[in-house]
């Protein structure tokens, strides 16, 4: 019986939920901890589950066409290859 390999990242990934609830889900106090998630993704990503949905780049205004009305922190990633 094979068992299944853990996702490398998903310790990270439950660190971001938790930072998030932790913070009132205020992004900018969780940018360490989803720093952490992206270098474990550039070094894992063919591997991780987890990194199928992470983004390399935050994507321009130009780019995204999002009107974000009562939201300016948003930011929204694009996947660069």
């Amino acid at each position: 019986m094979s068992r299944k390999p853990k996702d490398p990242c998903k310790p990270l990934a439950c660190a971001i939920q938790d930072c998030l609830k932790g913070h009132n889900f205020q992004e900018s106090a969780c940018e360490q901890v989803i720093e952490n998630l992206r270098e474990c993704c550039r070094k894992w990503k063919d591997k991780s589950l987890v990194c199928s949905g992470m983004l390399e780049r935050p994507i321009t205004t130009e780019e995204s066409n999002v009107q974000s009305k009562g939201a300016p922190d948003i930011k929204i990633w694009k996947v660069t290859a």
